[in-house]
């Protein structure tokens, strides 16, 4: 049925970039999105068939997610409040996904800290 080949449409796409996702997610994205059809899911880190409010389908969009800002660019509190800012007043699946990428870069930082690299705020 629709959904067997939808999960065949995604495994295609996933196979493209499998050697890239390793290395670098930014290559990743932007491998993925040049595909027709495919389109990269930050959450899962994978390459799946396109979705227009789950998954990345413009190299353009990569290149924003992927320069969303330098990790230490923001304190932990920054990269909050700026997933918050984005996730009441952005408009549409872009924003909620920069959101995302925001949270992921709270995230990073927090490890950061526990780990002892990272002593700021």
């Amino acid at each position: 049925g629709g959904s067997e080949a939808r999960e065949a449409r995604s495994r295609e796409c996933r196979a493209l970039v499998a050697a890239d996702a390793e290395s670098d997610e930014s290559e990743a994205c932007r491998t993925c999105a040049s595909a027709p059809g495919c389109g990269y899911s930050q959450a899962r880190g994978a390459c799946f068939v396109s979705h227009p409010t789950a998954t990345v389908d413009t190299v353009e969009e990569c290149d924003e997610l992927s320069g969303a800002g330098d990790l230490n660019s923001r304190t932990v509190d920054g990269w909050l409040f700026r997933a918050k800012a984005l996730q009441l007043f952005g408009e549409g699946p872009k924003a909620q996904r920069l959101a995302y990428r925001c949270l992921q870069r709270a995230l990073e930082r927090v490890t950061l800290r526990a780990g002892g690299e990272d002593h700021s705020a």
